[in-house]
C-alpha cells in the first residue's frame, strides 16, 4: 500500500525501513590492531626474559636501573586509566567541556610518563652495543612509541569535539582509544615487573 487516506483527506504515507546499522568497523579494528600490540609484546618479553635467564654475570650494573622513576612511571599510568574512562563517559553524554579536560589531562599523564622513561633511559648509561641496554631500549622504546601514538590519537579525538556539534557522534572512536589505552598500561604493569622489579 504506497497510500491511503482517512477521512479528512490527510495522506498516510508507508514509513520506509529504518538503515541498516552501521557495523563498528573502528572499533573491530582497533581491536585487532590491539591483539597485535598484545603479541608483539609478549614476544619482545619473551626475548628479553630469555636473554637475561642465559647472561652469564649481572644483566644490569648495579644501580644503573633505579626502581623509583619506575614506579612513578607505572602510578602516572594507573592514574590516566579513570581519566581516559571519563572522557569516554563524557563524550557518550555530549560534554563538550569535560571530554577536553579528560582528554588533556590525560595527555598530559601520557608525556609525563614518557618523561619518566626518558630518565630511565638517561641515567642507566648503558649503550645499544651490548645486550641488556639493546633489549632495554627496544622492549621500554617501543611501548613509549605507542604510548605517543595515543596521545596523539587523543588530541584528533579531541580536535574533532571542536568542530562537531554533536560529541556523541565520536563515541565509538573513543571507546576504541579506551581500549588501546587500557591495553598498553596493562603491558606496561607487565613490563614494569619483568624488567625492572625482578632485573
Amino acid at each position: 500500500m504506497a497510500a491511503s487516506t482517512l477521512a479528512g483527506d490527510v495522506p498516510v504515507i508507508d514509513v520506509p525501513a529504518a538503515p541498516a546499522a552501521r557495523p563498528r568497523v573502528v572499533l573491530i579494528g582497533a581491536a585487532l590492531a590491539v591483539a597485535g600490540i598484545v603479541v608483539a609484546f609478549g614476544a619482545l618479553i619473551g626475548m628479553y626474559v630469555s636473554a637475561r635467564a642465559h647472561a652469564k654475570g649481572d644483566w644490569f650494573p648495579a644501580g644503573s636501573i633505579p626502581l623509583t622513576p619506575a614506579n612513578m612511571a607505572l602510578f602516572t599510568l594507573l592514574l590516566s586509566v579513570p581519566l581516559v574512562h571519563w572522557a569516554g563517559q563524557a563524550v557518550r553524554a555530549n560534554d563538550r567541556v569535560n571530554t577536553w579536560v579528560s582528554i588533556g589531562v590525560t595527555c598530559l599523564l601520557g608525556v609525563a610518563f614518557i618523561n619518566a622513561s626518558t630518565y630511565i633511559w638517561s641515567n642507566s648509561h648503558l649503550g645499544v652495543d651490548k645486550t641488556p641496554g639493546l633489549m632495554l631500549y627496544t622492549v621500554t622504546g617501543a611501548h613509549v612509541a605507542l604510548i605517543g601514538l595515543g596521545i596523539l590519537f587523543l588530541l584528533i579525538i579531541g580536535l574533532r569535539t571542536l568542530g562537531d556539534a554533536n560529541v556523541r557522534n565520536d563515541g565509538e572512536l573513543m571507546s576504541a582509544m579506551i581500549l588501546y589505552w587500557d591495553v598498553l598500561v596493562a603491558i606496561f604493569a607487565v613490563l614494569w615487573y619483568s624488567i625492572y622489579v625482578t632485573k
